[in-house]
């Protein structure tokens, strides 16, 4: 309810498609007050090519796309902007799509699915709620090699979730602590996981984990907290910066 304050009157609105249904209709209630016109991408009109770990390519309303991320949400996230260009050419703005295809393949989030290394494999992502962790498991899923998990989690949060569905995908997990004053207890984690697991504090968590990922040719996911995953890629770009 909060965010429609940001509405403003007679000025077009561009709300993300993958909104749950209560949300559209307090953000078309919101826009009908204030006489402005609502855009929402057409998901019906997006059709995903091929996606994985590197980027993904798509298609909407017959023109093709490539974003250098992985995801549904990315792909929905492109579709706004997208749209948010569209109105902007309606308002008189000269953006050429040669000029909007650039912006939204060189456009990157640091830590959200993002590659450190390509040999061994080296994921980062922060995402720490549910719809965080079905979309990295996603995408995740489908790698041919197996997988050495860095898990880490704020108190607070939903380990036993996380824990479950991450025991699908992982070889081994390294729970972490220590990257921040309110993370769990990696011993306290373990307690969620069904695959192997082991507890280290972080710097040793990554160095656990890259010497798994070279004895048994895996590759390692830093994945719980976005404070974990800042905190490992540092320790990574230390360390490992030149694989």
């Amino acid at each position: 309810m909060q965010k429609t304050g940001i509405i403003k009157k007679e000025c077009p609105v561009i709300l993300s498609a993958d909104n749950i249904a209560d949300t559209v209709d307090i953000a078309k209630k919101k826009a009908a007050e204030c006489d402005s016109p609502l855009v929402i991408p057409e998901l019906s009109e997006c059709v995903t090519v091929q996606s994985d770990i590197s980027g993904t390519d798509f298609t909407y309303k017959g023109t093709d796309y490539r974003i250098n991320m992985c995801g549904r949400h990315q792909v929905s996230n492109a579709i706004t902007a997208i749209e948010a260009v569209n109105v902007l050419r309606n308002c008189g703005f000269s953006v050429s799509d040669n000029a909007l295809k650039q912006g939204l393949e060189s456009a990157k989030v640091k830590l959200r699915i993002e590659v450190l290394s390509q040999n061994p494999p080296v994921i980062a992502d922060g995402g720490h709620n549910i719809s965080g962790i079905d979309s990295l498991i996603d995408i995740i899923k489908s790698s041919d090699r197996s997988i050495i998990g860095v898990v880490g989690m704020m108190n607070g949060k939903n380990p036993e979730y996380a824990g479950k569905r991450l025991s699908e995908i992982l070889d081994t997990a390294i729970c972490a602590d220590g990257y921040i004053e309110n993370n769990m207890d990696a011993h306290e984690l373990m307690k969620y996981f069904s695959c192997p697991c082991e507890a280290a504090d972080y710097k040793t968590a990554l160095t656990r984990a890259m010497a798994l990922a070279e004895e048994k040719n895996s590759a390692v996911l830093i994945c719980g907290s976005l404070y974990l995953a800042s905190a490992e890629r540092r320790e990574f770009m230390r360390k490992y910066k030149n694989l």
